[in-house]
């Protein structure tokens, strides 16, 4: 896992360092059978951590929302299901 984390923050650092329009999105988490709910919640520093998994039409909708309308420039986001869900549904 060290060597997966540290190619990872490697790959973020050429986008940060880049002159690219971009959004990473960190999914906390995504359960198999976690059935969507058609929200996401968005991680801000200084405020609870968002909840565990969530569905993978969720993190879908996040992105498609930014692709759409995009609020979100040249950053990573946290994105997670409602805060106090725990990681196992």
């Amino acid at each position: 896992m060290r060597k997966a984390r540290k190619d990872l923050q490697g790959m973020e650092k050429m986008y940060y360092e880049s002159d690219l329009d971009y959004l990473i999105v960190r999914p906390v988490g995504i359960g198999e059978d976690v059935l969507p709910v058609g929200k996401y919640y968005l991680q801000e520093p200084g405020e609870e951590a968002v909840g565990g998994n969530m569905a993978k039409m969720d993190v879908a909708r996040f992105m498609v929302d930014e692709a759409i309308n995009p609020t979100l420039t040249r950053e990573g986001k946290v994105v997670g299901s409602a805060p106090g869900t725990p990681m196992s549904g």
